[in-house]
Formats: C-alpha cells, structure tokens, sequence
C-alpha cells in the first residue's frame, strides 16, 4: 500500500516500509525482516483497513522508534 499525503510524505508499505517526503533523496527504509512483530501487525492492519491515516500514524511510531534520524530529512510530524 502506498500513501501520499498533501504535504509531500510518502508511505509506502509492501513488505519493507519506505518513508519519503517530496523529492528528496533522503528517507527511512526498513527490510520487512528488521520490523517488530508488533509494528508488522500495525502496518499490516492498516492495509486490511486501506487507512493512509492509520498507516502515517505507524510510520510515525516506527520512526521515533529508530529514533531521531529521520526527522531533518524527513520529518512525519502533521
């Protein structure tokens, strides 16, 4: 499932977990096989729900899971 959202964050969610914001080259990727348990199930029922909502939301948490190293480059924050 794949996520834009108007101020130019991308989701994109099929297996590995790919945030990006507009055009730029720096993002967060994540291999399915390094994603918890926990936030595969999240990510997984967003999909079943087709909720872009539910899946920014999730991004978010995954991100400040990984910590800090996304926000500067891309940051989820509404």
């Amino acid at each position: 499932m794949r996520c834009e959202y108007g101020d130019g964050l991308k989701v994109d969610y099929s297996g590995s977990l790919r945030i990006t914001r507009g055009k730029e080259i720096f993002g967060l990727s994540i291999r399915e096989k390094a994603l918890s348990d926990d936030f595969r199930y999240e990510l997984d029922r967003a999909v079943r729900n087709q909720s872009c909502g539910e899946l920014r939301k999730i991004a978010q948490s995954i991100a400040d899971n990984v910590g800090g190293k996304v926000c500067g480059k891309v940051c989820i924050k509404e």
